[in-house]
């Protein structure tokens, strides 16, 4: 069986699927898992991932992964979804509800080259963790720049930053 996860967005909600994709894999371990995005290399090294696909270059997708009608898809948008608005569960928590997985606190894994490595080794010298926020997207497609589905609120953004400003790498 192929289970197709379309992740439509950006680097921030593909680094959050990573974990939607442990969960498939979790309840489904016998399955191939193929996952179309904007930014495939997030899912390189991933032992779970079967494929990662750019959005744009999926030609004979049909022939590889559905003709053969053994394929389940996975398209929703958690952002644009009722349950994760009305909802305080993680968006994680959100999108495994969509779709009927149990979500038992995966979170999001990134894997980095060696060559990733050793450049920011040499960048980032320090005992302290490294704190990556991305409070919103900046969606150019927006006239006020904000998307109140997804984007952090300012405020709490800066409470985060205060919060984290003497613990982290800045």
């Amino acid at each position: 069986m192929n289970n197709i996860l379309l992740v439509k967005g950006g680097i921030k909600k593909t680094i959050i699927a990573t974990a939607i994709c442990k969960v498939l894999h979790k309840q489904y371990p016998n399955d191939r898992l193929i996952v179309i995005s904007d930014f495939p290399e997030i899912f390189i090294g991933l032992s779970y991932v079967s494929e990662a696909l750019k959005s744009t270059e999926c030609s004979y997708f049909y022939e590889k992964y559905v003709s053969e009608l053994q394929f389940r898809v996975f398209a929703h948008d958690p952002y644009q979804d009722t349950l994760f608005l009305n909802d305080t569960s993680h968006v994680i928590e959100s999108w495994c509800k969509m779709y009927d997985l149990t979500w038992e606190g995966e979170l999001p894994e990134i894997r980095l080259t060696t060559r990733e490595l050793d450049f920011y080794q040499e960048q980032f010298k320090s005992d302290k963790p490294i704190l990556v926020i991305q409070p919103n997207e900046c969606n150019l497609e927006l006239p006020y720049r904000y998307d109140w589905t997804k984007d952090i609120p300012v405020e709490v953004t800066q409470r985060i930053i205060v919060e984290f400003e003497n613990t982290c790498v800045k």
